[in-house]
């Protein structure tokens, strides 16, 4: 009994912005599959991960790692880390390929990508960290330890190779650096490394195109092809071209399911994955693709209120760490789609096909759904 009430404390809105975002998934997965495949074999493996992502979900809302004590919350920390490491070098080692990538470890018939919960993973490390550092956060000793373990995980998921990753991850525990009060002199000096360092990687790419280097020729050619879509419309800026149209085509109130044309054709690459919005955006038109805006909006919303309720380091880092994540992917994903960022293979969340995004993902709004349990039944965080 104790258990169903707890259940009916959980945050509706959050549960709310996940439901509407995987209803609109499933729609959209449905589709894409349909009209492409024949079949619904993706539909009824992400409805089977559905299902284990609520029980996950759920799970991680009522356990009670939030409220653990500093000295082992720390110790989990650093087992969360070494796991992690060891996921990732074992995906290098067996991990099966798919895409020109080796990305998945093969369990049965399942595969799983341990990189989707390395994301989650590192975001409460950092946070630990964080926590553990206190009032040091500008020592640069501290800083360059810091970067230091950030970068062999992003270092190790760069070699898969999945550069969008190892974005996302080095994005994310930015953020949570910079929100920590750092020194604005260290953000300024990020920003001097970094625009030039875009800047680089762009004539690195022009340069050397047509061989494999520090990115792979694929790599060179998608960040190419934000800059010269005609040149390379054919292959590279092909997914994002047809994607752009089939959104457009969609209108304010969209074709209906099963009705978009383009999604019938085949037009558009991995309709069912990355390219959901595109499916969601022809049928369902703006109304579907704005829907999904508010909904991440939603969580960042509900995000920042749980930000404002303590002053617990651990507690807010771990939640700035997750608004960031769902904001920034999201981003990358909706950049790809409109021809913003270059083409690269990231999933929308809780909408894109994919069980071990999905299960990420649902961790990620149990951790939530779990703080705000603990500030509803009058648990005091550390101050």
């Amino acid at each position: 009994m104790r258990i169903s009430r707890r259940i009916g404390k959980l945050d509706k809105w959050l549960l709310l912005a996940v439901g509407v975002l995987t209803f609109i998934g499933l729609l959209g997965i449905s589709s894409a599959t349909r009209v492409n495949q024949g079949e619904y074999i993706e539909l009824i493996k992400q409805l089977i991960f559905i299902i284990l992502g609520v029980g996950v979900m759920i799970g991680t809302a009522l356990i009670n790692f939030t409220s653990m004590d500093d000295s082992l919350r720390n110790i989990l920390a650093v087992v969360v880390y070494v796991l992690i490491i060891l996921a990732l070098i074992l995906v290098i080692a067996i991990g099966s390929s798919g895409g020109g990538a080796v990305r998945w470890i093969k369990i049965g018939p399942v595969g799983i990508q341990p990189s989707e919960f390395a994301k989650i993973g590192l975001i409460l490390v950092t946070a630990a960290g964080l926590d553990m550092i206190g009032d040091y956060i500008n020592h640069p000793l501290y800083l360059i330890a810091s970067l230091v373990l950030i970068l062999i995980p992003a270092g190790l998921v760069f070699i898969q190779p999945n550069l969008s990753t190892c974005i996302i991850i080095l994005t994310v525990f930015f953020i949570q650096l910079f929100t920590q009060e750092l020194d604005y002199r260290y953000i300024l000096i990020a920003l001097g490394i970094g625009i030039p360092l875009i800047v680089a990687v762009f004539f690195y790419a022009k340069l050397t195109v047509g061989e494999d280097g520090i990115l792979k020729n694929y790599q060179k050619k998608r960040i190419l092809a934000l800059v010269y879509p005609d040149e390379y419309s054919q292959k590279e800026a092909y997914q994002t071209k047809q994607a752009m149209q089939a959104i457009g085509s969609g209108k304010i109130f969209g074709k209906g399911l099963f009705k978009g044309i383009l999604n019938k054709s085949d037009y558009v690459p991995e309709p069912h994955t990355d390219a959901i919005l595109a499916v969601i955006g022809e049928e369902f038109g703006f109304i579907g693709t704005f829907a999904i805006l508010m909904c991440y909006l939603l969580i960042a919303y509900r995000g920042y209120t749980l930000i404002n309720s303590t002053n617990d380091t651990f507690i807010k880092q771990t939640v700035i760490g997750i608004v960031a994540l769902f904001l920034f992917q999201s981003f990358v994903n909706i950049g790809v789609i409109t021809g913003l960022l270059p083409n690269t293979g990231v999933t929308l969340p809780f909408v894109s096909a994919g069980g071990s995004s999905y299960l990420a993902n649902a961790i990620a709004i149990g951790i939530l759904l779990n703080i705000d349990l603990k500030l509803k039944e009058g648990y005091r965080f550390r101050r």
